[in-house]
């Protein structure tokens, strides 16, 4: 998942998620809802990633982190009836970023200690057998 609940709050602050995440209006956050549109922002990410970077990606973008916030709050408000201009306006910059990283306009940082081009990486503990710890058998 490329945000996290704090990460909306961090962006837009409390009010901002009260807004589109009190379901029921009673001063309670619907928590199963902000995740759920979070994994399902992260999953829509995802779309447009494939095919151009290894996924998933080991430690996502300060971008990938706004671009997942910014639709995620909007599915949010879409869904309780609340989908502002303004966080309408922020998806569809969300999406036009996202189709400049599927067609390779705009490129990520990635960290290529914690990436690679195959997407394998190996690792092994150390030897327990040798030629030496046998020696006689």
């Amino acid at each position: 998942m490329y945000a996290t609940e704090q990460a909306i709050i961090d962006r837009y602050g409390n009010d901002a998620l009260y807004i589109v995440a009190d379901r029921d209006k009673d001063d309670q956050l619907d928590h199963l809802a902000i995740e759920h549109a979070l994994v399902d922002a992260s999953a829509h990410i995802d779309l447009y990633l494939t095919g151009r970077y290894t996924l998933p990606l080991s430690t996502p973008s300060a971008l990938l982190t706004r671009l997942c916030v910014d639709i995620a709050i909007y599915w949010l408000g879409e869904d309780r009836g609340g989908a502002s201009e303004e966080r309408r306006k922020r998806f569809e910059d969300a999406e036009k970023t996202l189709a400049k990283l599927a067609s390779g306009e705009v490129k990520l940082t990635v960290d290529v200690s914690t990436s690679n081009s195959t997407g394998i990486s190996f690792s092994a503990s150390k030897r327990q057998f040798s030629r030496q710890s046998l020696k006689g058998f």
